[in-house]
């Protein structure tokens, strides 16, 4: 089994992978809740870079996408718009978590898993 680790910012790096190339993509973007006041953090990731992605995945790839509660619907619409088909919903539980301001403590984190659609896929 052949891995390459790529450091970087991935606004840039996922430009110099090849097309339809990659088997799978994890990530964890930014949740778009503010955290700390952080300006990286005001959306949950640029429809840009979700496009790159998916050019980057080969047909039938998967991309594990971790969210906030509270922003998963951006997240998800952002990655559907960018040309995945939605798959499922998977749950990080967890039972360690402070709470922010008067917000609920949280418990959870939802995963977008999303597919790049094999050609001549139907769509049933």
């Amino acid at each position: 089994m052949k891995y390459q680790l790529l450091q970087g910012d991935n606004r840039d790096t996922l430009k110099t992978i090849a097309d339809n190339s990659i088997d799978a993509i994890v990530t964890d973007p930014p949740y778009g809740i503010d955290f700390l006041g952080k300006s990286w953090d005001a959306n949950t990731g640029a429809l840009e870079t979700y496009q790159e992605c998916l050019r980057v995945l080969k047909p039938g790839g998967h991309i594990l996408a971790f969210s906030a509660a509270r922003t998963y619907h951006h997240l998800a619409v952002t990655i559907e718009q960018a040309g995945f088909e939605i798959r499922d919903q998977i749950m990080w539980i967890y039972t360690q978590a402070m709470p922010k301001g008067n917000n609920l403590k949280p418990g959870h984190e939802p995963i977008v898993m999303a597919c790049k659609d094999k050609p001549g896929k139907l769509n049933i």
